[in-house]
């Protein structure tokens, strides 16, 4: 089971914030890696999580991590049945 991050796919904020210019284009590879490795989160007949992959996303005031843009990356390139928990600032 894996439960990536997937803070931002702005290149620039990543560059400012974290020093990692190139996370946007990691995070993509890493997760579609993770996707392939288990799939789509599986659950149990208790709803207890046992394999599969769930995403954690912060949404940041303005559409500065670009939320939309990540939900449409996670939709298209992984699968839209990919669980996804979503944080608040």
């Amino acid at each position: 089971m894996y439960m990536p991050d997937i803070k931002f796919f702005d290149s620039d904020l990543a560059k400012k914030t974290c020093y990692a210019e190139d996370y946007p284009n990691v995070a993509k590879t890493v997760a579609r890696e993770m996707h392939r490795q288990v799939g789509d989160l599986r659950l149990d007949e208790n709803g207890i999580a046992r394999q599969g992959l769930l995403v954690r996303h912060l949404v940041l005031p303005h559409d500065l991590a670009g939320s939309r843009n990540i939900m449409r990356f996670i939709s298209r390139e992984l699968s839209e049945h990919t669980y996804i928990n979503i944080m608040g600032q």
